[in-house]
């Protein structure tokens, strides 16, 4: 599948910015002490070997763990302690120490802190809550950057690599999963389950809709559903699995995978998002790409569907919604290399009466790695029958 730079065309005309900046290395969560390859992504794109590296821990919950954490791993790797920056803001005061980190909030409007920054060649946001991380770099009154975030943007346009792993991934976007559980998608369960809402990230990626801890927690129609609250041109997702990167390069023009898990890209740009009170939407286009497969990007966009197998190939177990063992990226990667042109495969998920149809299947062009999905509303019907 190391052919796959020919999809994507989509994926990456996706990112055209006036001039290159740094290099990106985003997490999808859970990443390991052990991950080397991740790791080893980080560190070699700062701009210079010797280059200091910024740590924001304001999205954890235990800031002062978090970072301690991070810098440790860092140090294990050959990177000088001197090197390391820890950056006070926070939002949360951490427990385990004797610090009241909550006060670091205002931090981001800092001079002094703000002046650690200069000379940085890598920045990393640490996991924990997004919204944390925009309601410390964003000016509440206007929205407009803070001093701190001014001065991130000023290092990565001058070379430096930003990376972050969980909330420190979803900010990445120009807009944001704030939250959400894909259940509350089911008929008549969004009440009693968190909804799925979007909001501004912090757009080092200059487009698409980055999702993370994807394939573990089952999330491809909370993606596909979130991407419907943004405009066409970039109704781009990227679900990143747990210990997993995607390394966007500093032009935006080419992504590879790094890490133990799979990136699923979605391309929503030509689907159809029907109105009404259910999620219905049609012609989206999947890819799931593994560790060293990289994106390119010159095909054409999908022509019309061949006429489907009447008799569609059943769907085999896989954790949709959430809540299963199995990855469901792996589950889409499985299903993308077995399924042939002409057929399809419909997995069901229902709640009471009601549910959703995922239809995948394959277009008539060229067997590319790409699959077409369908999310449909759909009624269930029980017959009893009596002995």
């Amino acid at each position: 599948m190391r052919h796959l730079a020919f999809w994507l065309a989509a994926v990456v005309a996706l990112m055209a910015p006036a001039h290159a900046n740094g290099q990106l290395v985003i997490v999808g969560g859970a990443l390991s002490d052990d991950n080397e390859a991740v790791y080893a992504a980080f560190l070699d794109a700062l701009p210079a070997v010797d280059a200091p590296i910024a740590i924001i821990p304001v999205a954890s919950a235990t800031p002062a763990q978090s970072a301690a954490t991070f810098a440790a791993n860092l140090e294990r790797r050959g990177v000088a302690r001197e090197r390391i920056r820890i950056i006070r803001l926070a939002l949360e005061d951490d427990p385990a120490t004797a610090e009241d980190e909550s006060l670091w909030a205002g931090n981001a409007e800092d001079d002094d802190e703000i002046t650690r920054f200069a000379s940085v060649g890598g920045i990393w946001f640490t996991g924990g809550d997004q919204a944390r991380i925009v309601r410390a770099l964003l000016r509440p009154e206007t929205g407009n950057d803070t001093g701190m975030l001014s001065i991130i943007r000023t290092r990565f346009a001058a070379g430096a690599v930003i990376g972050g792993t969980s909330a420190g991934a979803a900010i990445m976007s120009p807009m944001m999963i704030e939250q959400g559980d894909p259940l509350s998608l089911l008929p008549d369960d969004g009440a009693s389950r968190e909804p799925i809402t979007t909001g501004r990230g912090l757009g080092f990626l200059q487009q698409g809709l980055v999702d993370q801890h994807f394939g573990e927690r089952g999330r491809l129609i909370r993606l596909v559903a979130a991407l419907g609250t943004i405009n066409g041109f970039n109704r781009l997702g990227f679900g990143i699995d747990e210990d997993t990167a995607l390394v966007v390069s500093s032009d935006q023009q080419r992504t590879r995978v790094v890490g133990r898990g799979r990136v699923t890209f979605v391309d929503a740009r030509n689907a159809a998002y029907l109105e009404g009170e259910r999620l219905d939407v049609r012609r989206v286009r999947l890819m799931v790409l593994e560790e060293d497969e990289r994106a390119g990007f010159a095909v054409p966009r999908a022509t019309a569907p061949h006429k489907l197998d009447e008799r569609p190939l059943p769907c085999p177990s896989a954790p949709f919604l959430a809540g299963g063992d199995a990855s469901e990226s792996s589950f889409v990667r499985d299903l993308a290399s077995r399924i042939v042109q002409g057929q399809e495969s419909i997995c069901i998920k229902t709640n009471g009466d009601a549910g959703l149809a995922l239809r995948f299947y394959r277009f008539v062009e060229k067997h590319d790695g790409s699959l077409m999905l369908d999310i449909v509303p759909m009624a269930v019907q029980v017959e009893l029958r009596q002995r």
